[in-house]
């Protein structure tokens, strides 16, 4: 079998993104002590969870631990339920978006690293 590998992966940087995002960052703040800086690139990890969060994953986090309400896996365009309720959302604000027309996957991470397993070596975009 002959595997050809992207050449791509190989400009990849051996750190992880946030890291070198957090290494400028510091760097910036030293040399700036008196500037301000409003971070748009990982996250408010500075504030806690708000409790509407929290309510709402541990319920989830019980109805997965029921037997009578165990959902398992979600179909690979997302739960029904949850596909209604963001089109129910979209319509309070006069948006109409049909239900088969939202996708909810799990997340822009993996998204965009399966992304690669779909597009050819030769592929522009």
């Amino acid at each position: 079998m002959n595997i050809n590998l992207n050449d791509n992966f190989g400009n990849i940087k051996e750190t992880y993104l946030f890291s070198e995002i957090g290494a400028r960052v510091r760097k910036f703040s030293d040399f700036n002590p008196d500037k301000q800086i409003i971070r748009l690139g990982i996250g408010d990890v500075t504030r806690p969870i708000p409790a509407v969060v929290t309510e709402a994953m541990a319920k989830a986090v019980a109805e997965m631990g029921n037997p009578e309400t165990f959902r398992g896996y979600p179909p690979e365009y997302g739960y029904d339920f949850l596909r209604s309720k963001i089109a129910d959302h979209y319509r309070s604000i006069h948006v109409s978006v049909p239900e088969e027309d939202i996708f909810v996957s799990d997340g822009a991470k993996s998204d965009l690293g399966n992304i690669v397993d779909i597009l050819g070596h030769n592929d522009v975009i």
